[in-house]
C-alpha cells in the first residue's frame, strides 16, 4: 500500500487562509475589535458576564447578523439557538431583527437584505433542560446540519446552567470536554461559528488575597481549557452600555 502523499502548506498560505475566513460581526464595533474583527468559522467564543448583563442579547444579535449578506458582516446563513434556561424570547429576537434591518445601508452597498420574517424562519430553536439532552443534541447535530446546510452559527445559552448543580467537578469537566470536542469537530466539518454563554462568579484564592472573576464553570472546567487557542473569553462591561452600542452601532 502506497504511503499517502503529504502536501505542505507555507506560513504565508496559512495566513492568507485565515484572512479569507468569514468574519461574523455584531452591531457593536467595540466588541468586534475585541475579537479581532469578528468571529471566525471553526472557533468557539464564550460570552461571560454576570446576570442580566446582556449575554443573551449579544447571542441573539449574532443569530440575526449571521443571516445578513457577507458584505455587511454576515454569512448569508441561518442559526441554531439552544436555550437551556428559558431565556429566549421570540418578541425580543424579532425586535433585534427589526432594529438591525432598519439601519441604513451605504449607497455603495448594492445588497439585498432579508425580511424580518425570513430572519425568524432562519432561526432553529431547541429547548433543553439538562446535560443529557445537550449530549444527545450534540450527537444529532451532524445529521441535522446535513439536512440544513445553510446553518452557519450554533448558540448555546447558557452552557453553565446545565452543570450548575453537578457536585462532582471531575465529571463536570469530562462532560464539558466531550461536548467541546464534538462541537469543534462539527464546526470544522460544516464551517460553523460556535457561541456559548456562561456566568461569572467571584472566587477567593486564599485568606486575605484578592478575589478574581472567573467563569461560573470554574477556570479549569471552562471550555476555554479544552481548546485554548480556539476560544475568546468575552466579558460584556454593562447591560445598558451594550444596548446603547447596539442601537448606535459604535
Amino acid at each position: 500500500m502506497a504511503a499517502p502523499h503529504l502536501q505542505p502548506i507555507t506560513a504565508f498560505d496559512a495566513l492568507e487562509r485565515v484572512r479569507s475566513e468569514y468574519l461574523l460581526r455584531c452591531s457593536v464595533a467595540a466588541v468586534d475589535r475585541l475579537v479581532g474583527g469578528g468571529l471566525t468559522m471553526g472557533k468557539m467564543t464564550e460570552i461571560c458576564g454576570g446576570p442580566a448583563i446582556g449575554k443573551t442579547t449579544l447571542a441573539m444579535q449574532y443569530a440575526v447578523n449571521v443571516q445578513l449578506p457577507a458584505r455587511l458582516g454576515g454569512m448569508d446563513g441561518q442559526a441554531i439557538f439552544v436555550d437551556t434556561e428559558g431565556g429566549f424570547n421570540v418578541e425580543r429576537f424579532q425586535g433585534i431583527a427589526e432594529r438591525t434591518l432598519a439601519k441604513p445601508v451605504s449607497s455603495g452597498d448594492d445588497v439585498e437584505l432579508p425580511t424580518v420574517e425570513a430572519v425568524l424562519e432562519g432561526l432553529h430553536c431547541f429547548r433543553i433542560f439538562d446535560h443529557y439532552q445537550l449530549l444527545a443534541l450534540c450527537h444529532q447535530l451532524s445529521r441535522y446540519l446535513q439536512q440544513h446546510r445553510s446553518i452557519k452559527l450554533v448558540v448555546i445559552d447558557s452552557i453553565a446552567a446545565l452543570f450548575r448543580h453537578m457536585s462532582d467537578p471531575s465529571r463536570r469537566l469530562s462532560i464539558l470536554n466531550l461536548v467541546s470536542n464534538i462541537l469543534f469537530k462539527i464546526a470544522d466539518k460544516f464551517g460553523l461559528v460556535i457561541v456559548t454563554t456562561s456566568h461569572l462568579t467571584l472566587r477567593s484564592h486564599a485568606l486575605g488575597s484578592e478575589s478574581t472573576l472567573l467563569p461560573a464553570m470554574g477556570e479549569k472546567a471552562s471550555t476555554k481549557q479544552a481548546r485554548t487557542n480556539d476560544l475568546i473569553l468575552l466579558t460584556i462591561p454593562s447591560h445598558s452600555t451594550l444596548l446603547e452600542r447596539m442601537a448606535s452601532g459604535t
